[in-house]
């Protein structure tokens, strides 16, 4: 697995936004494995956004309502993580400390 390139998370980023907006809410261990936009108003589901029919649909709709708060954050950790990354890359070519990024990339690899 390679890593994210800044298109990738950009790309990603916009399905994200182009999404229906959060709420999203499975009602935990529903009945029907159903995700829903959730207006907390009014205290009722909009719409549906997803019908899991899997035999592991429970578990498929929690992911699923779950992606719609998990995607972000984890989009602004990639992106923060990347940050430091390149604040230490430049550190090290300011310094010419080589030797600890081929360390750390094989470390990671």
């Amino acid at each position: 697995m390679s890593g994210l390139s800044r298109q990738d998370i950009e790309a990603i980023r916009k399905r994200a936004e182009a999404a229906t907006e959060a709420p999203w809410d499975d009602f935990d261990d529903n009945w029907d494995g159903s995700v829903y936009e959730y207006d907390a108003l009014t205290e009722s589901c909009v719409d549906i956004i997803a019908e899991c029919k899997t035999t592991n649909k429970l578990a498929d709709a929690a992911f699923i309502s779950a992606a719609r708060e998990d995607v972000p954050r984890l989009l602004a950790e990639v992106e923060r993580l990347q940050s430091i990354i390149r604040s230490v890359y430049s550190l090290a070519n300011e310094f010419d400390y080589y030797a600890i990024i081929d360390e750390i990339e094989e470390e990671v690899d």
